[in-house]
């Protein structure tokens, strides 16, 4: 299964990290040389290695079975991540959003 984790901080290196220890192929963006290299870090220093990191959400998504979203707490951010996901990944790709503390209605364009 090829995972690519969209956003790269705690939140989505700890999912990345279950996703690696699965064994899925796993892709991880990030907008910030920052938090790629704590991810990295965070990731190799428990043994996790073969993850690829990118830095183009396109090029992330390109043959994605799945993505996850976990980029910071931005409604705008958000939308604009996930429009763009959806429109380099593959037709079947399921696409996902991790938010802890906005309304789902809300994070969808909702009321």
């Amino acid at each position: 299964m090829n995972v690519v984790m969209v956003g790269a901080g705690v939140r989505g290196r700890n999912i990345a990290r279950v996703f690696a220890r699965s064994g899925a192929q796993l892709r991880i963006f990030s907008r910030t040389a920052r938090t790629f290299e704590e991810a990295r870090r965070s990731l190799e220093s428990e043994g996790i290695v073969g993850v690829t990191y990118v830095t183009s959400i396109p090029d992330a998504v390109s043959d994605a079975d799945l993505v996850i979203e976990s980029v910071p707490e931005s409604v705008a951010l958000k939308l604009e991540v996930l429009a763009e996901a959806e429109r380099a990944a593959p037709m079947g790709a399921v696409i996902a959003s991790n938010t802890p503390s906005l309304p789902l209605g809300r994070a969808c364009g909702g009321a």
